[in-house]
């Protein structure tokens, strides 16, 4: 199957790339993609990390403000009776205006695969937290702005640090973007699928 299988990887060509990073004073946006009806995103492991990591200030809220990304998502306060701005229901349009605002993110996904959101907000220069699983242990390969941990309440509050270091680094950030491997051209990432395809069905006349 590996030998005869033809995939591709999506592109993400969105404008949001091109956005300029960083903001002229104000807070931070912190981006949560938040599915507490879909068990694959562990919402209630995300919204636990995210609370002790403001109780502990490694998130400020006098520097960040909050925004809890998904549908379905209760009105839930973190400490200090902070109420994370909620957010569903956007057109792909308004979810890429939403991204390109954002400054840092965690996205958890339970699966092997990195799943579109952390693309999404690499490909706009964010830099995004998200967790380790089986053999999805690195994705320096799609941008430097992706950090990567266990999912221990130790971990995430340790990787929700370094992604808030990251995300104050907008010099740094803005050298990864411009280094990653994040494809942007559908027909450049289509392209070795349809020639293939094209090349077997020739060959069967």
């Amino acid at each position: 199957f590996r030998g005869r299988a033809i995939s591709f990887e999506p592109a993400f060509p969105g404008s949001v790339a091109s956005r300029p990073i960083g903001r002229k004073g104000g807070k931070r946006n912190f981006f949560f993609y938040s599915r507490p009806n879909q068990e694959r995103n562990l919402f209630w492991r995300g919204a636990a990390a995210l609370a002790e990591a403001v109780d502990r200030r490694v998130l400020d809220p006098d520097e960040w403000d909050f925004y809890w990304v998904g549908r379905g998502t209760p009105a839930l306060k973190l400490p200090g009776g902070i109420q994370p701005n909620r957010i569903e229901g956007l057109s792909w349009s308004e979810y890429q205006s939403l991204v390109s605002d954002m400054d840092a993110a965690l996205v958890l996904m339970d699966t092997p695969h990195p799943s579109y959101p952390p693309l999404d907000l690499a490909s706009a220069g964010v830099a995004v937290l998200t967790n380790r699983h089986l053999n999805k242990h690195d994705l320096s390969n799609y941008s430097k702005n992706i950090v990567m941990c266990e999912l221990s309440q130790h971990d995430l509050l340790a990787g929700i640090g370094e992604v808030v270091k990251l995300a104050k680094n907008e010099a740094l950030r803005a050298e990864n973007l411009k280094s990653d491997g994040i494809c942007r051209s559908w027909a450049e990432s289509l392209r070795p699928s349809i020639l293939r395809l094209c090349e077997h069905f020739g060959s069967r006349g």
